[in-house]
């Protein structure tokens, strides 16, 4: 069986992330992971405390913010001041370091 999408339903596959304008004129990012692919990441960033799994929200060339991602799927709204395109992406943050793991496609602002 299969569910048909409402309006303003979207799929999202699994392993996947996706940003788009949100109707309070925020942008929203939504992720999926599978459930493989969540143990994996849970087992990587492990019992360390400098290691956590964040959403980075990206704009322009240096700017950033980030929150900790505690669920395999969800969504988080942003508040993004300016025109400048985004992207979001949902990777494994240690102390300095990040690693992207899953990167959505730079959606510009109206």
């Amino acid at each position: 069986m299969f569910k048909y999408l409402e309006e303003g339903e979207f799929y999202l596959p699994d392993d996947s992330v996706k940003l788009i304008p949100a109707e309070s004129g925020h942008l929203r990012a939504y992720w999926h992971f599978s459930q493989r692919k969540w143990q994996d990441m849970l087992k990587e960033v492990g019992k360390s405390r400098e290691k956590q799994l964040v959403l980075r929200l990206h704009q322009g060339e240096d700017s950033y913010q980030e929150v900790s991602v505690k669920r395999p799927a969800g969504s988080y709204d942003w508040e993004v001041p300016g025109e400048s395109p985004c992207y979001v992406s949902l990777g494994i943050k240690n102390k300095d370091n990040y690693t992207p793991v899953l990167i959505s496609s730079k959606l510009k602002q109206p």
